[in-house]
């Protein structure tokens, strides 16, 4: 009998569920304390006292263009499309887009382009790059880096396209 009692003490301390006996002797689950479940509870509790933080709600950028037209010297149409977990409506704030020569961030931007947007979501620029010699004859040698800011200041990352001639 002994050995038996030692065999539960060390069960039960294992972890594992206690059962609490019926009016005819047999034990039952439906009062058994689960002690890993006793650490954490729905509202990301972890058992410090504090709460977990919410998940971040960034936006993100669902599509996005750099279109040299065709015809001329160095007419971008610079567009995106974005989404936001919180709802499209946060993103009408504006988005951002940097051009960088291919694989070369290191320079510097060459120049920043602030973009608006509707309350869909879709934001675009026209951009002319004859200034900073960022041509249609060279599109592909250059690196538009997009990114978008919700109202409540979360971040999209960064979306990267290389320009092409439509």
């Amino acid at each position: 009998m002994r050995k038996w009692m030692g065999l539960g003490v060390f069960w039960v301390g294992c972890g594992s569920a206690i059962l609490s006996p019926t009016k005819d002797g047999d034990a039952t689950d439906e009062e058994s304390i689960d002690t890993a479940a006793s650490d954490t509870d729905e509202a990301g509790d972890d058992g410090s006292g504090e709460e977990e933080p919410a998940p971040l709600e960034n936006p993100t950028i669902q599509y996005a263009s750099a279109v040299c037209r065709e015809g001329t010297v160095g007419l971008w149409q610079l567009s995106l499309v974005a989404d936001d977990p919180q709802g499209i409506q946060t993103v009408t704030g504006g988005a951002t887009c940097e051009i960088y020569p291919v694989g070369s961030t290191d320079d510097g931007v060459i120049h920043a382009i602030d973009m608006s947007c509707d309350e869909n979501g879709r934001c675009g620029q026209n951009y002319n790059g004859e200034d900073e010699n960022v041509l249609c004859s060279d599109a592909t040698s250059w690196e538009f880096h997009f990114m978008i800011m919700d109202e409540d200041g979360y971040l999209s990352t960064v979306e990267v396209v290389v320009g092409s001639v439509d």
